[in-house]
C-alpha cells in the first residue's frame, strides 16, 4: 500500500529530520524514509537550498493500521452520495411541489406555510457531533456533519419560497445499523449511559417530525434537532 506526498527538504537534512516532515510521521519507520529518499523525482539541491520532492511513501502492512486509518476512496464517495449528495438533489427536484405547498391558499388569508406546509426534513445523525466513536465511523460522521450544514445552506437558498429546511439528528434508535433488542448489537452496552437510560424508538422520531412539519413548527427553519436522549451531552465523543 502506498500514497504520494510532497516533502520540502534541505541537502543537509538528516533522515530523522526528513521523517518529521512527512505526513503522519509516527506511522512511518526510518526505513520508509530511506526508501522514500531514493525515489525523489529530482536531484538534491545545493547545501542550504530547499526543493520540493514528490515522494512515494511505503506504508507498513500493519493490519491494525489498515483497520484504523485506511479506507477505500470508493467507500467515502459512496457514503457521501447516500448521506449528503442525495439530499441535495432530491430537495432540488421537489422544490416546485414544496413551493406550491407553501403558497397554497387555505382561505381566510392563510397560506400553506402558515400551517407548516412546504418543508424538507433531512435525517442526519448525532454522529456528526462526535469526535471519536467506539467503532470507526470516520467517513459516516464526516458525511453527517456535511449534511447538517446542508440543512442551513438549503434553508437559506429556499428562503424566498419559504420552503423550510430542517434536520433531525437521531441517536440510538432502531435501524439496520443499530438493531435494538437483538443479540450482538455493538451499541447495546451504551444505552444505559444515555441520560434517558434507554435507546430511542419510532415514536421519539415520529413525534419530532410531526412537530417540524405541522403548525407547531411552522416558524422553525434552518436548524437541526438532536433526538438522542441527551447522549451527546455526556459522551463528548469519547466512545
Amino acid at each position: 500500500m502506498q500514497s504520494i506526498g510532497v516533502v520540502v527538504a534541505r541537502r543537509t537534512d538528516s533522515l530523522e529530520t526528513l521523517r518529521t516532515k512527512m505526513p503522519l510521521p509516527t506511522l512511518r519507520p526510518i526505513s520508509a524514509v530511506e526508501k522514500a529518499t531514493s525515489t525523489c523525482s529530482s536531484p538534491m539541491p545545493a547545501s542550504g537550498e530547499t526543493q520540493k520532492y514528490n515522494v512515494t511513501f511505503y506504508l507498513p502492512p500493519s493490519r491494525t493500521y489498515r483497520h484504523r486509518c485506511v479506507s477505500r476512496h470508493a467507500d467515502w464517495a459512496d457514503t457521501f452520495c447516500v448521506n449528503t449528495t442525495a439530499h441535495y438533489f432530491l430537495s432540488v427536484a421537489l422544490l416546485p411541489l414544496l413551493a406550491a405547498a407553501s403558497e397554497l391558499d387555505l382561505g381566510d388569508g392563510r397560506l400553506g406555510r402558515s400551517e407548516g406546509r412546504g418543508v424538507i426534513v433531512i435525517t442526519s445523525s448525532c454522529a456528526s457531533m462526535h469526535n471519536a466513536t467506539n467503532i470507526d465511523l470516520t467517513s459516516y460522521a464526516t458525511s453527517k456533519a456535511a449534511t447538517d450544514h446542508l440543512v442551513r445552506l438549503l434553508a437559506a437558498k429556499f428562503r424566498r419560497f419559504y420552503v423550510r429546511v430542517v434536520g433531525i439528528n437521531p441517536g440510538f434508535v432502531p435501524s439496520s445499523m443499530n438493531p435494538v433488542g437483538e443479540e450482538g448489537n455493538m451499541f447495546s452496552s451504551l444505552f444505559d449511559r444515555v441520560p434517558a437510560k434507554r435507546a430511542g424508538n419510532a415514536e421519539d422520531i415520529a413525534g419530532t417530525v410531526m412537530y417540524l412539519v405541522s403548525r407547531a413548527g411552522a416558524y422553525v427553519d434552518g436548524v437541526s434537532l438532536c433526538v438522542d436522549g441527551g447522549r451527546v451531552l455526556v459522551a463528548n465523543g469519547q466512545e
